[in-house]
């Protein structure tokens, strides 16, 4: 029978033949598992490998048994025996490297599933809350002074004049990362929330109620402001992140400003100059329809709207500029600036 004839006829697959490597590749993975409980009769592992492998194995199987058992002298001459036995002794080889990068294979995927459910647990297990109250005298109106640089700033009216309630939860793989400073000096309250590794994932919430009439500074390194219903001069200042401040009644010098981000206000003003300003984001202001002021807008890279008619916009090829005066006498000010987004002046 020529070399050919011994090819085709190996690709004729029989149970026998399957369960005989079966039972080979089951010796060999009981000993890299340490269990025999799921390999099926010998085929648990023969049957992970892909039919046009198997097919190439048996094969392999039966020309090196072409010529262990005898038959190679059916072969012309000695080259011939040579290809056949050379090529029996390397499917073997490929047999047992197959094996041991199908058991490799699937160890490293399991490893991999049980890092994520755990680092997906931690990630949303791991978290901590801690909390801190300051009595307030009602000699002076109070003074919130909030550094935030790793998560979000919360502020709203509380029920009690003489108290300021400070909540903080931390989240993270390793919510001790986070830092909190506390200090208070008269009616000034100064919190501090920082994160001590660099390399940590670590963020820090804060939750903080006062009274209605208070002054705000807030500092965001990364996250968003929010503020509900407060009376007071306030400077909100964020590198990354959206100001909200909604139902607040503003005093002089007040100014809400971000990097990247939104401005969002709506309330009133009194008298002096106010400041609405973003780098890279919208700039939505909401005054009463009765309210006195002088507004200057202007957009480098996007539109302005105004609900005042006596706010004149001039629109050109990619930015904006407003001005105008609102009311009779007005002794408000108000600036409206961002470099790439649009500016929208309501009446509330």
């Amino acid at each position: 029978m020529s070399v050919s004839q011994v090819v085709t006829r190996k690709w004729r697959i029989s149970w026998g033949v399957n369960s005989r490597i079966g039972l080979t590749l089951a010796a060999v993975s009981c000993r890299q598992k340490g269990t025999c409980e799921n390999d099926d009769n010998g085929l648990y592992l023969w049957r992970k490998i892909k039919l046009p492998i198997r097919r190439t194995i048996i094969l392999g199987f039966d020309a090196l048994g072409y010529v262990i058992d005898g038959r190679e002298k059916r072969l012309k001459n000695t080259l011939q025996r040579t290809i056949v036995t050379t090529v029996g002794l390397l499917l073997l080889l490929t047999i047992f490297t197959t094996i041991t990068a199908c058991s490799g294979s699937q160890n490293s995927t399991v490893h991999y599933s049980n890092s994520n459910i755990e680092s997906s647990a931690g990630n949303n297990s791991n978290s901590n809350t801690e909390t801190r109250d300051f009595t307030l005298s009602g000699d002076t109106q109070p003074t919130l002074i909030a550094n935030n640089d790793v998560g979000s700033v919360h502020i709203q009216p509380g029920s009690n004049s003489n108290n300021m309630h400070v909540k903080v939860t931390k989240f993270g793989d390793n919510p001790s990362d986070i830092q909190v400073n506390y200090s208070q000096s008269g009616n000034s309250i100064t919190i501090t929330i920082k994160r001590t590794n660099t390399n940590s994932n670590a963020r820090a919430e804060a939750d903080i109620t006062l009274p209605s009439k208070s002054d705000l500074q807030l500092q965001n390194g990364t996250g968003d402001i929010a503020v509900t219903g407060i009376e007071g001069k306030m400077s909100l200042t964020d590198a990354t992140g959206t100001i909200n401040a909604t139902q607040i009644s503003l005093t002089s010098s007040s100014q809400l400003q971000t990097a990247t981000g939104n401005v969002n206000f709506s309330g009133s003003i009194g008298g002096g100059n106010y400041q609405f300003q973003s780098s890279t984001g919208d700039v939505d202001v909401s005054l009463p329809s009765n309210a006195s002021f002088h507004a200057d807008a202007k957009t480098a890279v996007g539109t302005i709207s105004s609900d005042f008619s006596s706010v004149t916009v001039q629109q050109n090829m990619v930015g904006a500029s407003a001005s105008g005066t609102v009311g009779s006498g007005p002794s408000a000010s108000i600036t409206l600036t961002t470099a790439t987004g649009s500016i929208h002046l309501k009446q509330s």
